[in-house]
């Protein structure tokens, strides 16, 4: 009888654990995935298409919780304000005598189920419910604002944590570039490389202001950094904005396909000093 109480015991206490480290991997994976989204939406790419693991959105909630001081603030101000709205929205929904949840009641009435038991699971239920939902709004609400709060970051020059990058293309493939044979350091202007053999589908402003702007300007705050770089081969970079810019400005996006076939991609943490 020991021996059967003890592995009974034994097995409660493995079947729990196993549903809270369930639970806290449904958290952290549903975390990671609201953030990545809310972040490359900043920039008008979807998250579907980005190739990430799945363990990979187990480990971007230490940063959205953890990351920093203010993260962390945010954290324990959801943390200590979930008890009370969730007691709110249970008292709310206890005063109220909505005809859904007497329907509810008469379909769950069976005859072996006495009217006591029927009450006590619509509750249960209501309850359950309610602490789900405002558990997932502030998982929601939480990694949404930090992601777009990082894409942001990223996006303006001056706290930009992307890397720089210096990228040398086959002429063939970086029509939007410019011809290395007709850069040089002396402040004349740089023809347009010519654009025989191409076509164009789209608005031809973007196009245009693209190929003013192909290269960084570090003065200018206006600096090409990676955004994402895909195994596929596509590659992402931004042009980053300047400290001045509006709340509603987003930088330009550029996806480069085959970013593996032929190409130098260069990268540092910052534009470097060039010595005059």
């Amino acid at each position: 009888m020991v021996n059967e109480n003890s592995s009974e015991k034994k097995t409660l206490l493995l079947g729990g654990f196993s549903s809270i480290l369930s639970l806290l991997g449904i958290t952290l994976f549903f975390s990671g995935w609201i953030y990545r989204w809310a972040y490359f939406s900043y920039f008008s790419l979807d998250v579907n298409v980005q190739t990430y693991t799945a363990q990979s959105f187990l480990i971007v909630p230490i940063q959205i919780y953890l990351g920093s001081a203010g993260s962390l603030l945010k954290t324990i101000l959801v943390l200590l304000a979930l008890p009370l709205l969730i007691s709110l929205s249970r008292r709310f929904l206890n005063g109220l005598q909505i005809s859904w949840i007497r329907s509810l009641q008469a379909r769950l009435a069976l005859p072996s189920v006495g009217l006591k038991d029927r009450r006590q699971f619509t509750a249960s239920l209501r309850d359950e419910l309610v602490i789900v939902a405002w558990v997932l709004i502030a998982i929601f609400w939480l990694c949404k604002h930090q992601g777009l709060a990082d894409a942001r970051r990223d996006a303006v020059d001056s706290s930009s944590t992307l890397p720089v990058v210096s990228l040398l293309l086959p002429q063939s493939d970086g029509v939007l570039a410019k011809d290395l044979r007709l850069l040089e350091d002396n402040g004349e202007p740089i023809p347009d490389p010519p654009l025989r053999g191409h076509a164009l589908i789209g608005d031809l402003n973007l196009a245009r202001d693209l190929r003013g702007t192909s290269l960084s300007d570090g003065k200018g705050q206006r600096v090409w950094r990676v955004l994402a770089q895909e195994p596929t081969g596509w590659l992402f970079l931004i042009r980053t904005l300047p400290s001045t810019a509006a709340a509603n400005e987003r930088p330009t996006v550029l996806a480069i396909p085959n970013a593996k076939q032929g190409q130098v991609l260069i990268l540092s943490p910052q534009s470097p000093e060039v010595s005059s």
